[in-house]
């Protein structure tokens, strides 16, 4: 793997993760990442026929991230060939456990967490059964461990990210959490609730999360991505 990324195409922004490989390029407009990121395609190619390493076409997908309304929504569609096969367009593709979309606003990753939560929460309230009620601390434990971890799964990436209505949706959800841990109805204030359940808004987890991933990118030694935009803020924030 050392040789692939090392020796990739100049420009092009090379991310691995145990056997999950994404190759990135950054432009002004679609086509332009279209013609960069070929090469890279290319470099993929001669380097699995020289180790003998078959690629996972089912699950390989070429997808891409813009806030011009005149390029998504299925408006333009990148092509990129993996040799003469050409690798389909996902518009939603979904990186180590995070689905993606084109405009970033992690609408249908949202909506994932969302289902997600409610189908766990449906656990917990069978625990919390009247014949056989679970201490609250025994049923936070256990909503923190099974329902909250995700949503907080790579929240520091996705959720500061989110528009209000987005995340109200999980927020609900979390509140309907504190509401099984605690006996409380739904009526019950907001503030107290949450303090009677001895949890922090979402929001409030995500941007704890958020800072942590800030000041861990700071100190990176290397010139790493993450380190750049880190960087990049600090000097904006100035």
């Amino acid at each position: 793997m050392a040789d692939l990324l090392e020796d990739s195409p100049r420009g092009t922004l090379p991310f691995a993760f145990a056997d999950d490989t994404t190759f990135g390029i950054q432009g002004c407009r679609v086509t332009d990442c279209e013609a960069a990121l070929q090469p890279a395609a290319d470099h993929l190619h001669k380097w699995c026929q020289k180790w003998k390493v078959s690629l996972s076409h089912t699950t390989s997908v070429v997808s891409f991230f813009s806030r011009d309304p005149r390029e998504v929504n299925g408006k333009v569609i990148p092509k990129i060939y993996f040799g003469t096969t050409q690798v389909p367009f996902e518009s939603t593709p979904r990186l180590l456990g995070v689905t993606l979309d084109s405009q970033l606003s992690f609408g249908p990753h949202t909506l994932e967490v969302k289902k997600k939560m409610f189908s766990r929460l449906n656990v917990l309230r069978c625990t919390a059964g009247r014949s056989w009620r679970q201490h609250p601390a025994s049923l936070r434990a256990l909503y923190c461990t099974y329902t909250q971890s995700t949503a907080l799964y790579c929240t520091s990436s996705w959720m500061s990210a989110l528009s209000d209505n987005n995340l109200m949706k999980l927020e609900v959800q979390h509140r309907a959490g504190a509401c099984i841990i605690t006996g409380c109805t739904k009526s019950t204030p907001v503030s107290a609730l949450m303090r009677e359940a001895d949890l922090l808004p979402l929001a409030d987890q995500a941007n704890i999360a958020t800072a942590r991933l800030h000041e861990k990118a700071l100190r990176h030694r290397q010139d790493t991505p993450i380190a750049k935009a880190a960087r990049r803020w600090e000097e904006i924030a100035r």
